[in-house]
């Protein structure tokens, strides 16, 4: 898991090096158009295989995660 706490300076090399490495990675945020992916993929190049979006105000949970997760695969 990476948590972004500051989005600018993106932090590019730190990132694509933590990522690189992954199979795959899923961006999960409380936002309804995936800003965060779209940030990602503009600074890095790199696009996330999939997005966890939850936008109705509520808290984005382990078991809320889990679910959509696997309720899309």
């Amino acid at each position: 898991m990476i948590h972004l706490s500051e989005l600018w300076r993106f932090p590019q090399s730190a990132f694509v090096a933590a990522v690189g490495k992954t199979q795959k990675f899923i961006v999960v945020e409380s936002n309804a158009t995936g800003q965060l992916a779209h940030l990602i993929r503009s600074e890095t190049g790199l696009q996330a295989e999939r997005m966890i979006l939850r936008f109705d105000g509520r808290p984005l949970t382990p078991n809320y995660i889990l679910n959509k997760y696997y309720q899309e695969t």
